[in-house]
């Protein structure tokens, strides 16, 4: 006998989900990604065991070592097919491999500015202190004012020039 203690989520006698996502299941959800791993991984270990001691015979410990190997490969390979599936977090940088985002000095907008090349990649207000970086002028959308950002290279704090 079942006691259901929200009466309202229940019709005849089968819980009801409040929420119609949550019923389906989907890799966005932990315990269904960890099921799908674990159960591939014991599948390919269980598999390879069986097959690995009927067909050819080999000791005990040969087929299980064979089989721990194949259980893993079949774990690592769900691992990374789940995490194929799941949507990507963040923002997506196409295009601007080292784009960085700068605001207007007027308006405060925010620009998305590319490096002139690979080796000055710092985007700075002001010229750094040993006089090698690299000036670019941009002209604001929002309010079309002339701004100038500064690109400097990576400087590691032990190679102060005098």
């Amino acid at each position: 006998m079942f006691v259901f203690l929200n009466t309202a989520c229940t019709r005849s006698g089968v819980q009801m989900h409040k929420d119609p996502d949550r019923s389906k299941m989907s890799l966005e959800n932990s315990r269904v990604r960890f099921a799908a791993v674990i159960l591939v991984g014991a599948f390919a270990f269980v598999v390879s065991f069986l097959t690995v001691s009927i067909s050819f015979g080999f000791g005990f410990v040969t087929t299980f070592l064979l089989a721990v190997i194949f259980g893993m490969g079949g774990w690592i390979t769900a691992d990374q097919l789940v995490r194929r599936k799941l949507p990507k977090q963040g923002l997506s940088r196409e295009g601007t491999s080292e784009a960085g985002g700068i605001g207007c000095l007027e308006c405060g907008s925010f620009e998305i500015l590319a490096p002139p090349d690979s080796v000055y990649v710092w985007p700075k207000l002001d010229p750094c202190e040993q006089g090698d970086s690299k000036p670019m002028k941009w002209i604001c959308r929002n309010c079309r004012n002339h701004n100038v950002t500064y690109w400097d290279r990576y400087h590691p704090p032990y190679s102060k020039m005098p």
